[in-house]
């Protein structure tokens, strides 16, 4: 007992300077954490203009139409629009979906319309077809087709027949909510043939009906074939 009061004020002294240490490291700590946290920048963004819906091909924006989004600034290059203007009046060449930034590949030029897409000496034509599920699911723009011409009711299956090859799909348009009592059953393709495609295209139609039939893309017929646009 002699001994520890001997030795109590060392050991205070050791016990002040333990403590007195812990305090300094906690402080010196806190401030190199709130220092670092000051250093750090957010990660830097950039307006860029999306769609603020599913819009088909062919849609002329209007300003509510279209929104902008932050993204990282890294990602956004010259092909993106980064207000709302540069895009008010466009047209857009291809299906997008809702928030899907609009680039200028998937906009016409400025005046351009749809028919600008259409090759040289080669016709667009819209031919409705029975909707089927499984077929929307593999059928879209660029696709290859051949159109095949069904006969009308009271005729032998066996003038069923391919009347052209390898046409190419330029936009496909589902039946319209609203309109679902009336043409729930049916969907619109548009294809780019050539003249002869056009003309047999319309004339079975009149006579019977079309149906469409997706093949592969290493299976391109000569003659009746265009490339993706």
């Amino acid at each position: 007992m002699g001994i520890l009061k001997q030795h109590l004020p060392l050991i205070v002294a050791i016990a002040f300077a333990v403590i007195s240490s812990i305090s300094v490291y906690s402080y010196l700590g806190n401030r190199e954490s709130v220092s670092i946290a000051k250093v750090v920048p957010s990660n830097p963004v950039l307006p860029v203009v999306v769609a603020k819906q599913d819009l088909a091909i062919g849609t002329k924006l209007t300003r509510d139409l279209v929104t902008t989004q932050n993204w990282p600034k890294e990602i956004v290059n010259d092909r993106y629009f980064r207000n709302a203007g540069q895009v008010v009046g466009r047209i857009l060449r291809t299906g997008v979906t809702a928030e899907e930034p609009l680039t200028s590949s998937k906009l016409l030029e400025e005046g351009a319309t749809l028919s600008t897409l259409i090759p040289k000496d080669m016709r667009a034509i819209t031919v409705s077809i029975r909707r089927s599920q499984h077929l929307e699911k593999i059928l879209g723009r660029g696709c290859l087709v051949d159109v095949i011409a069904v006969p009308g009711e009271g005729k032998s299956m066996r003038q069923t027949k391919v009347i052209a090859k390898a046409v190419r799909v330029l936009a496909v348009q589902s039946s319209d909510a609203k309109d679902a009592e009336k043409y729930s059953d049916t969907m619109e393709v548009t294809l780019i043939g050539t003249t002869t495609d056009a003309n047999l295209i319309v004339y079975s139609m009149s006579h019977g009906g079309i149906e469409l039939s997706v093949r592969n893309e290493s299976e391109k017929a000569l003659g009746t074939n265009v490339s993706m646009i």
